[in-house]
């Protein structure tokens, strides 16, 4: 285990990480209460301000016993990407050794903490030709896109409609496919000393977990945030990410019965979960404390 006295606030980035419900968030707020130091977000969901029960946000004691940055801080109406987090998080990381303190980054979207510790290819941003790509995607459909974007690309292997229109719509931005930038070395935004924190607990008890929490969100009126969210979004793609709203969604539209949607929601995560831990195990490998 780490020697949390040993930590320099100049050189020292911590890291924890791990899947959905496994505790990190807790982890994060006993060291930064130790260390006086600074939690930054690294989960794609808990950016958003109008969805704080579906990406379960720290509560409001969390937020009082330690720092915060980039939580909630984005309106679902907007997209995000990995490359503008990882600028913030750079700045907030910069923010917090310049006054002293550790930077604690904690979450569990796998391209954030790649993108952190690895860097990120230097992809040209999104544009006005989105809407282009989206208008692409909807005429041809799901099946006749994937071809496409096979023919344009065929070593880009990503099929869900996000990734490929996102694919696309770079493509039409260059004329080069996607798969040539992320080719071409990474450019990394913060240079640190990481030290990587894995919270990975047994297996029946994250389940376990998930299942309560998942209970707990529909007690706290998660169904109602969702009608909120499709109120605001509609037609907009990226709140695909948010786990669980396409299912309560349709529980909104009457397709399924609560009970079914608790249920689902539940396997979904379970699943998301399972994936998040494969995904670590094989993707961060270096200087890892496993707990």
């Amino acid at each position: 285990m780490i020697d949390i006295k040993q930590l320099n606030p100049q050189k020292d980035v911590l890291v924890i990480f791990g899947a959905t419900a496994s505790g990190k968030s807790a982890a994060g707020v006993d060291i930064a209460r130790q260390t006086n130091g600074v939690i930054i977000n690294a989960d794609a969901s808990q950016i958003y301000k109008e969805a704080p029960i579906l990406a379960n946000l720290p509560t409001a004691r969390d937020f009082a016993a330690a720092d915060h940055k980039l939580f909630a801080y984005l309106s679902i109406t907007e997209e995000s990407s990995v490359a503008s987090w990882l600028k913030l998080c750079a700045h907030e990381i910069e923010s917090a050794q310049t006054k002293g303190k550790i930077p604690i980054v904690v979450g569990g979207s796998g391209m954030y903490i790649s993108a952190l510790l690895y860097g990120i290819s230097d992809i040209p941003s999104q544009s006005t030709k989105k809407q282009e790509a989206i208008a692409t995607y909807n005429q041809l459909g799901a099946e006749k896109f994937l071809e496409l974007m096979q023919k344009i690309d065929p070593i880009h292997t990503a099929k869900d409609s996000q990734r490929l229109i996102r694919a696309y719509e770079v493509y039409l931005i260059t004329q080069k496919p996607f798969s040539f930038y992320a080719s071409q070395p990474k450019i990394k935004y913060v240079n640190a000393e990481f030290i990587n924190i894995f919270i990975n607990p047994v297996r029946e008890d994250l389940y376990a977990k998930i299942n309560l929490r998942t209970e707990s969100m529909f007690k706290e009126g998660v169904v109602e945030e969702a009608a909120r969210i499709l109120k605001l979004t509609q037609q907009q793609t990226h709140i695909k990410k948010i786990l669980g709203l396409s299912e309560i969604i349709n529980y909104l539209d009457g397709k399924q019965t609560l009970e079914n949607t608790i249920s689902l929601v539940q396997q979904k995560t379970r699943n998301y979960a399972k994936r998040q831990i494969t995904w670590f195990n094989h993707q961060i490998a270096e200087k890892i404390i496993r707990i």
